[in-house]
């Protein structure tokens, strides 16, 4: 038998398609992108077996068009995923193309529900929410004309000096000079004083975290220092003559 791709079923096998994103939400705009989704059926031997499973397919000519394929589309139904019943209640002035198939399914979207769409859409909410909160300095905030720096995305985690320094109020361009950023993996970096270093460049604003481990600043060394001095600051006590960083920051770059 055959195997068919992944473009060719949901060409030839394509259930519904219908509009998605901001035209289906009627909140679009003359720039807005033109946003597709809906359901395919593959063939026996693309679900009875492992070796060619096809879960979802992309439209790659055209600007933003994916289409699931029915089971994996089942799947995602009974655990309520919001991005997923839509389709079953778009308006149906929004759908392009129908089948007999999508409308028994749509018929019975009524019995796919249950209590799980509280939490489904609550929990899609609340990470767009944290996503928005994240980008705080540029879309709370009055738009500047300028696009984010790296710098913009560095945040405090923990605060090593003896004077209070809360995360709010971080900002790595407090201290360009005499600093310099150490990485201890993970985005995770100690800021120390370093006579000379800046933790990032000036006219980029890019974050610097290249450094020589012979000039002093190793790594691991340090990594290590840093637990000891952390474990000694949580506890009430001072290491006075262990070197450590002024603040532990992270870069958010997924933000």
């Amino acid at each position: 038998m055959k195997v068919r791709s992944a473009q060719t079923l949901m060409k030839d096998n394509m259930l519904v398609k219908h509009y998605a994103g901001s035209i289906a939400y009627g909140t679009n705009l003359p720039t807005s992108d033109v946003d597709f989704r809906g359901i395919f059926c593959a063939d026996p031997i693309n679900i009875l077996t492992p070796f060619y499973a096809v879960r979802e397919c992309e439209d790659n000519t055209e600007e933003d068009t994916k289409l699931f394929e029915l089971s994996h589309f089942m799947k995602l139904a009974i655990d309520c995923n919001p991005n997923v019943v839509e389709s079953l209640w778009v308006d149906e002035s929004d759908i392009t193309h129908s089948t007999p198939a999508y409308e028994f399914l749509r018929s019975h979207r009524h019995e796919l529900l249950s209590k799980k769409i509280a939490f489904t859409t609550s929990g899609y909410a609340l990470s767009q929410l944290k996503r928005i909160k994240g980008h705080n300095k540029w879309i709370n905030n009055p738009q500047p004309e300028r696009a984010p720096f790296q710098t913009d995305y560095m945040t405090m985690v923990f605060n090593l000096e003896d004077h209070k320094m809360f995360k709010r109020d971080f900002n790595l361009e407090d201290f360009y000079e005499d600093h310099r950023l150490i990485p201890y993996g993970g985005d995770v970096y100690g800021l120390y004083e370093a006579p000379g270093y800046n933790p990032y460049t000036l006219e980029s604003h890019n974050i610097n975290t290249l450094f020589d481990a012979g000039d002093g600043f190793h790594t691991i060394a340090y990594k290590h220092e840093w637990l000891i001095s952390l474990g000694e600051f949580l506890g009430g006590k001072q290491a006075p003559r262990r070197r450590r960083p002024i603040a532990i920051v992270k870069f958010n770059k997924e933000q």
